[in-house]
């Protein structure tokens, strides 16, 4: 993410919508799967995060891009995070390669047995904006939060789930950034992010 995709361009504001080019086998869900589940439509990216093009902004609101949250979870603290996450980009004119996704333990799922994750999770590579991936160093910043997917979370702020990478890692079963030299990894993948005021 960064400045060249923010514009002007209005929020989409039909029906999420079904993406029918998944492989056959897939279940394609749809907009009604979510009705009356209590859990919102949750961006992974966000609307706002697309607002250079309609297209781009429509892209977001394919439900491959969107998992179940609780209404405290995406209204609140995941959106404080995305509103930290656009500021660096907007204020700090840094370039962010983003992560993220849901981790799922306990089976919950919604209509047509679409999966509820238990955690919202997201990690962050924070770069300059002429920088890229093979400009990491032992320096680079990094940012990593686990979120629990529930809703008793009125009065939280976001920067109360950093946690490392590694720690994301373990918990998903993923390998993040692993084209980055595995001694640099180390380094930054064990990292904890240290919070900053976002300059006006």
């Amino acid at each position: 993410m960064c400045n060249n995709d923010f514009g002007n361009t209005k929020r989409y504001s039909g029906n999420f919508k079904t993406d029918t080019i998944l492989p056959d086998g897939y279940y394609r869900v749809k907009h009604s799967d979510y009705t009356n589940s209590s859990y919102d439509r949750g961006h992974l990216v966000r609307s706002d995060d697309r607002s250079k093009s309609t297209d781009d902004n429509i892209a977001t609101f394919y439900l491959t891009n969107v998992i179940p949250q609780t209404p405290d979870l995406n209204r609140l603290i995941w959106l404080q995070f995305e509103n930290y996450l656009q500021q660096l980009c907007k204020k700090e004119n840094k370039h962010l390669f983003i992560v993220c996704g849901g981790a799922y333990y306990t089976g919950k799922t919604i209509k047509n047995n679409v999966a509820v994750p238990d955690s919202c999770w997201k990690v962050v590579l924070v770069l300059e904006s002429d920088q890229t991936i093979s400009s990491v160093t032992n320096q680079t910043e990094t940012i990593a939060v686990m979120m629990p997917n529930e809703n008793n979370l009125k009065g939280k702020k976001w920067n109360e789930y950093i946690t490392s990478i590694r720690n994301v890692e373990v918990a998903t079963g993923y390998d993040f950034f692993s084209s980055i030299d595995v001694l640099i990894q180390d380094v930054i993948e064990n990292k904890k992010y240290q919070l900053k005021i976002v300059k006006e």
